[in-house]
């Protein structure tokens, strides 16, 4: 965007900063709402997109976006517990405090894993202050808020992944005996 305009500085004049000029005012309205309609557009944008993916269960692990399914996998068995999102080089994305609070009263105990819609993601860089992972001064890391996904609803969708078995299972999934055959 162009420069504000400026009026010229009357003879002996000294420019306050203070004074209001409308040339100005009307510039920096006009970038305002420029930037708001940019925004407002990718945000529209974001959402068709999120809204015509498949409707089949489908899980994030290269990259993290509000509005990704995310699988997240328990690092400890002490208090408080900590999920991180299954990835492939994408490090540092956990499972918020809250969302995982949620599933545990859901469930009445912590999950063996935990698989969410992503509603709000959180960047932070670990400190001597803040460092709830343990991780290197100066690291960069993301606290993901998710929505539980209802995974008896999706498990047989057409094009879940990782929903029902294709064979049947027994005990702690190991493959169910197969029944002699009748030849």
């Amino acid at each position: 965007p162009a420069a504000p305009p400026r009026a010229p500085a009357a003879a002996g004049a000294e420019s306050s900063g203070d004074a209001a000029d409308p040339q100005q005012a009307v510039w920096l309205v006009e970038r305002l709402n420029e930037v708001y309609e940019t925004t407002l557009q990718q945000r529209e944008s974001h959402l068709r997109e999120v809204l015509q993916r498949p409707q089949g269960l489908l899980v994030a692990f290269r990259d993290f976006r509000v509005g990704d399914t995310a699988l997240f996998m328990p690092t400890n068995s002490g208090e408080p517990r900590v999920y991180v999102a299954f990835h492939l080089n994408c490090r540092h994305r956990y499972l918020s405090q809250p969302s995982l609070n949620v599933f545990r009263m859901n469930r009445g105990r912590y999950p063996e894993f935990a698989l969410g819609l992503i509603i709000m993601i959180e960047p932070h860089t670990a400190t001597e202050d803040e460092n709830p992972y343990n991780l290197a001064l100066g690291t960069a890391f993301y606290v993901l808020h998710v929505q539980p996904v209802d995974t008896s609803r999706t498990a047989n969708a057409p094009g879940a992944r990782g929903g029902a078995p294709s064979t049947p299972q027994g005990p702690r999934g190991a493959p169910a005996p197969t029944p002699p055959s009748t030849v």
